[in-house]
C-alpha cells in the first residue's frame, strides 16, 4: 500500500507496460537518429500512466526531458529535471541533477 501511495508501484504502469516499453524504445531510437520531435511525441503519449517515482516512470520522464532539451524546449526540460531531482530512483535522481546542472550552466 505504501509503495502504491508513494508512486513506486503504479497500477497504470503495469496495465500499460507494453505501450510504455515500446514508447521508450521508439524514443531512444529516435534520439540516436536525431529525430527528437518523434522521441518527444512518443514519450508524451505514455506519461499519463507514469509516476516520476517509479523505476519505469522515472526513466520515461528522464528520456522525455532529454528529448525536450534536444528540441530546444529547455523550459520544459528544466521542469522535468527539477521534478526528477526529488524522485526515489537514485540513478535517475543523480542523472537529473547532472543534466539540470548542465542546463543551468548554459
Amino acid at each position: 500500500e505504501y509503495r502504491r501511495k508513494a508512486g513506486i508501484d503504479v497500477p497504470a504502469e503495469q496495465e500499460h507496460a507494453s505501450e510504455i516499453e515500446e514508447a521508450i524504445q521508439i524514443a531512444q531510437l529516435a534520439m540516436q537518429r536525431g529525430v527528437y520531435a518523434t522521441a518527444v511525441s512518443s514519450l508524451e503519449k505514455v506519461t499519463k500512466w507514469c509516476s516520476t517515482n517509479s523505476k519505469v516512470g522515472s526513466k520515461v520522464f528522464l528520456e522525455l526531458a532529454m528529448a525536450y532539451e534536444a528540441t530546444g524546449r529547455t523550459q520544459e526540460a528544466y521542469q522535468v529535471y527539477k521534478t526528477l531531482t526529488t524522485c526515489r530512483m537514485e540513478d535517475v535522481k543523480h542523472n537529473a541533477k547532472r543534466l539540470l546542472y548542465g542546463l543551468e550552466a548554459m
